[in-house]
């Protein structure tokens, strides 16, 4: 009689057990199928809206504008400022971020990490804004192991950024982030006119620097906003460790010494390139400087 009365309460017990399981199956797909119904953050819903163009912005702020073309590559690249984690760029996203500050270094690595990375896999850049002043960085995959940052003109930047949507999976950590305070105003016009090269020698010379810098002060002085992108080059150290070093110092050392000198542009990046262009170099100089002025008029 044993065995007759012990199979009802088997099947009690295996009975109850299944209720519980799917109600704790219940409770598990809502908890983790929330975020993507809510259209929260979400690593399956990483990329939200379409780009729009950004409005004039209040002069007491500054903006940037971080992007990666469609079809850049697979694979993310993640950014910090000031060493703060801000976003981890996907293949045609895009990130905006607005600040108080002028002055501001970016720090760009491959993979998804909110740790800086070691410094071989890192590419850095101070960048320098004005007030009311929006600043479009591209970020792009490299060949090697570094990604590649610039500070790329606004018309350049309309078509590459146009289609690409809005990264929001990754919540930032900078501090001095603030809410854009946008003023109503008509676009801006952006253009190119003019690159200067520089021999290395000539980069490093205060007073044909100094000559430079009033002659272009004199050519724009009309314009209201005229930027500064200064790349630095080196070609011919045994290896590519010592081109990148001497090229970003290079680069560096003519920032900060334009600067020092004039008031009239702003923002004025740099960054340190090596022998990467090297397929490009023709008659030029294998250690050189080429100073990029980008015109905004309103």
């Amino acid at each position: 009689m044993l065995p007759i009365l012990c199979r009802p309460v088997d099947a009690f017990i295996h009975a109850y057990a299944f209720r519980i399981w799917l109600v704790l199956v219940g409770i598990s797909g809502a908890f983790f199928s929330w975020p993507a119904v809510a259209g929260e953050r979400s690593i399956t819903h990483a990329l939200g809206t379409g780009y729009t163009p950004v409005k004039e912005l209040s002069s007491e702020q500054s903006r940037l504008v971080f992007y990666r073309p469609e079809g850049d590559g697979l694979g993310v690249i993640t950014l910090h400022i000031d060493g703060r984690y801000h976003t981890s760029l996907q293949d045609g996203a895009f990130s905006v971020i607005c600040l108080d500050r002028a002055l501001v270094n970016l720090q760009a690595q491959p993979g998804r990490s909110w740790a800086r990375a070691d410094p071989s896999r890192e590419v850095s850049q101070n960048v320098v804004m004005s007030g009311g002043q929006t600043l479009f960085v591209r970020l792009t995959e490299a060949l090697a192991t570094r990604p590649r940052m610039e500070v790329v003109p606004s018309h350049v930047a309309a078509q590459e950024v146009q289609t690409t949507r809005l990264q929001t999976h990754s919540l930032s950590r900078v501090t001095l982030a603030k809410p854009c305070m946008e003023v109503a105003a008509t676009p801006s016009l952006a253009f190119a006119p003019e690159v200067v090269t520089l021999t290395a020698q000539s980069a490093q010379d205060p007073v044909e620097l100094t000559q430079l810098i009033k002659r272009l002060e004199s050519q724009y002085r009309t314009f209201k906003n005229v930027s500064l992108h200064i790349v630095g080059y080196a070609q011919d150290f045994e290896t590519e460790a010592r081109n990148d070093a001497f090229s970003q110092a290079l680069a560096s050392s003519v920032q900060r010494f334009w600067m020092s000198q004039s008031t009239h542009f702003a923002p004025i990046t740099s960054e340190g390139r090596g022998s990467k262009d090297r397929q490009s170099v023709g008659d030029k100089p294998p250690r050189r400087v080429e100073i990029g002025i980008t015109v905004l008029t309103n």
